[in-house]
């Protein structure tokens, strides 16, 4: 009687053992689970928005419903085309550095990007060369402004793109010249502003005979003093200060008369008694170009 009373105590010690056994196997699997479950199913996710940052815990499966659990309810991308914003005007609008609709992963950070668009007009001025004009009545070297000119502007429309408050890109849609430039003239008493001009292109050519003359003395018919660049005239046929283009000579205007200067014939001045003799008389091309404006 004994024996068996202290076998059934030994059956329920077994017994309870056992329970106590499958209950901590239970709750380990149970904890295995739920460490399994949070592994992989928990994320932790960080919002970037306006320079600051949120990071928490999530079970929100897309970018889309973690914004929804901040209770972020903007609407992502621009609302309409920079192109037709009118001048001055500017754009504000969010987007996001995922897709609504991408999957959320460990560590996964989302930006929520501020961008501005602006579209301005911006002025700048320009200029454009110079012009010199010889004037047989300055001495070499010396010039005077016979018109200052005008300076150009043109405008530019510009269109700004800043994200988060810094400029990403900047892009110039087209450009209108508003105030058409004019260049400064001056007058030079040097007769290589002339001369560098190169030849004459075009235009009608009359025949001359011309000759070649040299210092005498005197000043010329219009009172200027001799140099390259003098040419003498019949004032019936070439007005005095009528600019003019010799062929093989170049540059020059009608300031001088002579006696032997009658019709179609012109006396071209050089520096030298040798150079005249050189050129001795020959049949040109003569270009009539425009009258000097203080003759």
């Amino acid at each position: 009687m004994l024996n068996s009373d202290k076998g059934k105590v030994q059956l329920v010690r077994s017994s309870n053992t056992i329970s106590i056994f499958s209950a901590y196997t239970c709750l380990a699997l149970i904890s295995l689970a739920i460490i399994f479950f949070i592994s992989f199913s928990v994320k932790r996710v960080s919002v970037e928005m306006q320079g600051k940052t949120v990071s928490y815990y999530t079970l929100a499966p897309t970018v889309a419903t973690v914004l929804k659990e901040l209770s972020v309810n903007e609407d992502f991308g621009s609302p309409r085309n920079p192109s037709t914003l009118k001048e001055g005007e500017e754009l504000n609008f969010y987007t996001l550095s995922k897709d609504l609709d991408q999957h959320i992963s460990q560590g996964t950070t989302i930006k929520i990007i501020h961008n501005r668009i602006e579209k301005r007009a911006e002025k700048r001025v320009f200029s454009v060369p110079s012009k010199r004009k010889w004037d047989i009545f300055m001495a070499p070297g010396k010039q005077r402004i016979i018109d200052p000119g005008r300076k150009g502007i043109i405008k530019d429309t510009i269109i700004t793109y800043y994200r988060n408050g810094k400029l990403a890109e900047r892009n110039k849609i087209s450009s209108e010249v508003v105030v058409t430039p004019k260049p400064m003239i001056l007058a030079s008493g040097s007769y290589d502003v002339v001369s560098r001009q190169g030849p004459i292109r075009g235009g009608r050519a009359f025949k001359f005979e011309a000759t070649a003359y040299t210092h005498t003395g005197y000043r010329t018919a219009t009172g200027a003093a001799t140099r390259r660049g003098i040419i003498a005239v019949d004032p019936r046929i070439i007005p005095l200060g009528t600019r003019l283009y010799v062929e093989g000579y170049g540059h020059g205007v009608a300031a001088d008369t002579g006696g032997a200067i009658k019709g179609r014939r012109i006396d071209v001045f050089l520096e030298s008694e040798a150079a005249a003799r050189k050129w001795g008389r020959r049949t040109v091309d003569v270009y009539i170009l425009e009258k000097q404006a203080n003759m």
